[in-house]
Parts: C-alpha cells; structure tokens; sequence
C-alpha cells in the first residue's frame, strides 16, 4: 500500500487532449511538497499497468522541481523515463533517482500520437522494485 500524500499520478485515464501537467491535484496528477530530497535523493516510480491503445500512442514523462507550489516560476527539469509505446509491456514499471532542493515536485506525462487509455502510476518509493524492467519495449 502507497501513502496517497506520495503519489503524483493516480492512475486515472487520460488522453492526448487531456494530459495531467497539474499544479494541484487535478484529473489525478498532483504537485508534491517534497521539502528537499535530502543527500541520498528520493526514487520516483512509474508504473504502466495496461497496454495503450490508440494511434501510435506514446506517453513520455519526466519530474520537474519548483520553489513554486504553482510552477510559475524557477521550473527545473530532473529526470525523464523512457517513452512507454503502444507495446510496452502491461505491468512495466521503472524507477529512477531524483534529487533536488527544490521544494515542489511534479511529474509531466505527455502523450504522442492518439493515446485513447492508460492506466499509469507515478509515485515516490523506497527504491527500485526487483522487477522494474531495464527499458520500454
């Protein structure tokens, strides 16, 4: 079980007209108030739990970090996971290390091609899974 206060994305559909880039908590995506990573970093999970369907349908996500709790301003880019495709397996998951003083995190998902359904979850965890797999494919 996931502390809710840890998720960015709660796995709510979303399309390629509709893609979570939130300030709040709003169509499931979530700005976290993180505080500061620390010296170790925090890992960031994604977590694609069923096939995408669509038109070449391809989501790219990628954490960014703000002292603005709206992202209005000083918006960092940190890392990106790789582009999940119409093929990527159903139950892939990633994680990757972010860090930053930056007190404000989020997690942009953008969608390619005519992404119609997913069902993905972004969220801070203790570490890398033992299945995370190595790559989207």
């Amino acid at each position: 079980m996931r502390d809710t206060n840890f998720i960015f994305h709660d796995g709510t559909t979303f399309t390629s007209t509709i893609t979570p880039n939130s300030t709040t908590r709003s169509g499931g995506s979530a700005v976290l108030d993180v505080g500061k990573s620390g010296a170790n970093g925090l890992w960031v999970t994604l977590s694609n739990k069923a096939l995408m369907t669509g038109t070449t349908p391809t989501v790219d996500a990628k954490v960014q970090y703000s002292n603005s709790a709206t992202f209005a301003s000083g918006v960092e880019t940190g890392p990106s996971f790789p582009q999940i495709t119409g093929t990527t397996v159903a139950g892939y998951r990633r994680s990757v290390l972010c860090q930053s003083p930056l007190r404000y995190w989020r997690v942009v998902l953008t969608c390619g091609g005519t992404v119609t359904a997913t069902s993905m979850e972004v969220y801070i965890a203790s570490g890398p899974q033992r299945d995370d797999v190595s790559g989207a494919g």
